[in-house]
């Protein structure tokens, strides 16, 4: 991918060639604006025909059906480890549906923030299966997404960092 700061037009193109290719990995980082992250990325996920998973809405679904009391309580008391469980099964179960006959945009990934978990890293070997675009508020900076410019997706030589940028 020759640039990393691209227009939603240019963004689509790109990925929609880069779904039909068969790369080792079929993994890609996108920034997108902070104030309008999450709504970028459902755009983004409608214009590619793609599947789209809010992260942060189906990790809190699975914390309600695990009890959702006892998560709360353990935040309060530093305890994130449940919550990095959920997580880290959720991403599986994500990554488990990747697959050639549709990409999935995966959105509103606030919570790996709180739980210190590089979505990136849990997705990178089944995106051999199929295009995985990860998207969240925040910057490229040396080949990786930093996820509210703090925590980083490691993207440097295996994984395209891009950075969406609004037309004038």
């Amino acid at each position: 991918m020759a640039s990393s700061r691209l227009t939603q037009a240019d963004m689509v193109a790109q990925l929609q060639a880069r779904a039909k290719r068969t790369d080792r990995y079929n993994l890609i980082l996108v920034a997108m604006p902070l104030a309008t992250a999450h709504r970028d990325a459902e755009d983004l996920a409608q214009a590619l025909d793609a599947e789209y998973v809010d992260f942060d809405r189906e990790l809190i679904t699975r914390m309600e059906a695990d009890d959702w009391d006892y998560h709360v309580e353990a935040e309060r008391e530093g305890d994130l480890s449940e919550g990095r469980r959920l997580a880290q099964a959720l991403i599986q179960h994500i990554a488990n549906r990747l697959s050639r006959e549709r990409p999935t945009v995966i959105g509103d990934c606030n919570l790996v923030v709180c739980y210190q978990v590089d979505l990136a890293a849990e997705l990178l070997q089944a995106s051999s299966r199929g295009l995985c675009v990860v998207c969240a508020g925040g910057k490229v900076q040396d080949s990786a997404l930093y996820v509210h410019g703090t925590f980083k997706f490691v993207g440097a030589r295996t994984v395209p960092a891009l950075e969406l940028v609004k037309e004038n």
